[in-house]
């Protein structure tokens, strides 16, 4: 990569992003690979691989729940390069057309999960890397509101109350000009329409029919690490597993997989 993996970072507020970048720059042994962003949104970030000079696609199935604006108007979408993730959950790419699928914050949207698994494993060549950044159910703080354990309490008046009550705190984001009252409903209405938390074991389980799994937010942590006491905290590798289980708790998982090999290939080896 060129030093628009740096300039485009730069301007960039999004640390999921920046690591993003990152993390394609950073793999070795893949001097021009092909990227999907699954789950690609407003387009931001396969604009900025695209920039970096890396063959980036993105793609999504515009529900209602996000905005697609800035997608609209960038041209990614009348081009192709950003394509549409048709009804019946299929991705619109070949079969192992990319070495590389990252998602950011994605398949807890996701309502049909082993659909969307399948149809990555799909598009992944075999010696392909698909890494993503996304919660389980046991998370703290509930990202997209900033309200802790709105995601895991029932919906109903106590949740309600709970939410107005954090809210009037301090709590929450994206809040605007609403009243607590109303910025609540329309939060947990949100959540409740276009959120599937899973268990990690569920997760676990579901991933682990096509790909191995290993956890990486310890790489994530030490991207984002600003003062050199925490990076050398950081470092010490028999606390890698503390770090990287509190942080699944506290914001979210990174994990790299990798395609197992076929029962056709194993049985011709």
């Amino acid at each position: 990569m060129n030093d628009a993996t740096n300039a485009g970072n730069e301007r960039v507020s999004d640390v999921n992003y920046r690591f993003l970048v990152h993390y394609v720059a950073a793999l070795s042994g893949l001097a021009s690979p092909i990227v999907l962003d699954f789950g690609c949104g407003n387009g931001l970030l396969v604009s900025l691989l695209r920039e970096a000079g890396v063959e980036c696609y993105g793609a999504d199935v515009f529900y209602g729940g996000a905005q697609f604006e800035q997608l609209s108007a960038s041209g990614l979408l009348t081009s192709g390069v950003v394509r549409e993730i048709q009804e019946n959950g299929r991705l619109p790419f070949d079969d192992e057309f990319f070495d590389i699928v990252i998602s950011n914050q994605v398949f807890e949207h996701v309502e049909r999960l082993s659909q969307a698994i399948d149809e990555i494993h799909r598009v992944l060549k075999d010696d392909g890397i698909a890494y993503h950044h996304f919660p389980s159910r046991e998370v703290v703080r509930e990202g997209h509101i900033g309200i802790p354990l709105a995601h895991r309490l029932p919906p109903g008046d106590l949740r309600y109350s709970y939410t107005v009550a954090l809210r009037r705190f301090g709590f929450g984001s994206n809040k605007g000009e609403a009243p607590p009252g109303v910025w609540a409903r329309e939060k947990l209405d949100w959540i409740d329409r276009y959120c599937f938390y899973r268990p990690y074991a569920e997760l676990s389980e579901a991933f682990g029919r096509h790909f191995t799994v290993r956890h990486r937010e310890i790489d994530y942590c030490r991207f984002r690490a600003r003062s050199s006491a925490v990076r050398f905290a950081l470092r010490i590798e028999p606390l890698t597993g503390i770090y990287q289980r509190m942080f699944r708790r506290l914001a979210f998982m990174a994990v790299e997989m990798r395609k197992k090999p076929s029962m056709t290939a194993r049985r011709g080896s």
